[in-house]
């Protein structure tokens, strides 16, 4: 990535009186929401406590749109998702907890394929084969997350990811057209 100030203007600011460097930071910090987040949360926030906090809300939300509201038509649950799956970037983005992020998708395709199978089942609907294609790319994702890591936390997710792959691969035979290749199931 390359650098948005060079050396020497760094090296200006760096040479600022504090009181004024520091004001100029605020106003940055100011117009970055992300930022002015990420640094409430490393700053001023407990970080196993908070953490924890901020991963159960996204988690109640989970349970609360998707588990609770079954019976939605494809479209619905596509929007949905896609809601959800924001939220889990947004958590990892501000926490840069990739556990809590891999957990937070676990559940939130593991609830899809579980109690929303009947969104899958029009298999003529460009929005069931838009709805198949969205969640085998978070899955594919999700797998590459969860490949890197540690060894201890890949027991917590094993079996509702194979059994989400097994979802997914039997959907192979209605939908044809699958654009996300992914594997039948993991191994420990």
């Amino acid at each position: 990535m390359s650098k948005i100030i060079d050396n020497e203007l760094e090296d200006a600011i760096l040479n600022l009186p504090v009181k004024e460097r520091n004001k100029l930071l605020l106003r940055l910090i100011r117009k970055d929401k992300i930022l002015t987040e990420q640094l409430h949360f490393k700053l001023l926030e407990h970080p196993e406590i908070d953490l924890k906090l901020r991963e159960s809300e996204i988690y109640e939300y989970i349970e609360d749109y998707l588990f609770k509201r079954r019976g939605q038509s494809n479209k619905t649950v596509l929007l949905r998702l896609r809601e959800v799956f924001s939220k889990i970037s947004h958590h990892h983005k501000i926490t840069g907890d990739k556990i809590g992020e891999v957990r937070l998708s676990v559940r939130a395709v593991l609830v899809t394929c579980k109690y929303h199978q009947d969104a899958f089942e029009n298999e003529f609907r460009s929005d069931t084969e838009k709805l198949t294609i969205f969640i085998r790319r978070k899955v594919s994702a999700m797998l590459n997350k969860y490949q890197k890591i540690h060894e201890d936390y890949k027991i917590e997710f094993f079996d509702q990811i194979n059994e989400s792959l097994e979802f997914l691969e039997n959907l192979k035979n209605k939908i044809p057209k699958q654009k996300v290749s992914l594997p039948t199931n993991i191994v420990e």
